[in-house]
This record gives structure tokens, sequence and C-alpha cells, in this order.
């Protein structure tokens, strides 16, 4: 089984080696194969690293709130629950948010002032983020 496997992969890149020592010479063949491959995994982890360190850091510069629901204000209490102070046209509404539903928990009388979240770019907060990982 083993075998048949190993002859099915060197028949499928036989077009690819053979196209490669026709162009450059076979001994510099397997090493740019591998820096070709190597440099692609890299920009691929790469991409979703920043992928995922942007969805757990919720910049509010590219989350933007338009329309007539704002939040306001909120609190994590738990690594998927938090708590939310949002704005639905002129009320103000506390909820409770988890992975699993979404709670009115109360109505405000009084509405709480809306603080502008200053927009910062990402490479302020990335060279924030940097510096704090450097010192530890």
């Amino acid at each position: 089984m083993k075998k048949h496997l190993y002859s099915w992969t060197l028949l499928t890149l036989l077009p690819v080696t053979t196209l490669a020592e026709s162009v450059v010479g076979s001994a510099t063949t397997n090493v740019d194969l591998a820096a070709t491959i190597g440099s692609l995994l890299f920009v691929l982890v790469l991409i979703f690293g920043i992928a995922w360190m942007m969805k757990k850091m919720r910049v509010p510069g590219i989350m933007g709130s338009s329309g007539p629901l704002k939040v306001i204000k909120q609190m994590p209490i738990g690594p998927k629950e938090r708590i939310m102070v949002i704005q639905v046209g002129e009320e103000q509404l506390v909820i409770g948010v988890t992975a699993s539903n979404i709670n009115l928990l109360s109505k405000l009388e009084t509405p709480l002032k809306e603080s502008k979240i200053e927009s910062v770019s990402f490479a302020n907060q990335f060279s924030k983020l940097m510096t704090k990982n450097e010192k530890k």
C-alpha cells in the first residue's frame, strides 16, 4: 500500500519536477520547491493568525456601529459571557449575552452617556501589544 502511495505521489509530481529541471538545474530544484511550500505555509499561518488576533481584540474601528442599534458599554464576565448596555432608538437596555442566548436584564430609566470610543489604528494597537509582550 505504501509503495503504491509513494509511486502515485512521484507520478503526480513528475511534471512539476521535469519542468523545474528543464528551467533550473536539478540541484536547486528541491531547495526551490521546499522554499516555495514553506513560504506558502508561512503566509497562510500569518493570515489565520492575524484573523484570530483581530477577532480576539475586537477592534472598535473595524466593528463599526452604524444604524439604530448601538453598543454603549460592555463588560466581560467570562470567556463567552458579557453584560452589555445597548441603545435601541431612544431606549437603553441592559442585556446579558452568553454563547447560547441573550437575555434582557432591565431597562435603564436614566440613560448612560455615550462615551466616544477613540478610533485607534491597527498599527498603534499592534505596537502596544508587541511592546507589552517584549517586557514579559
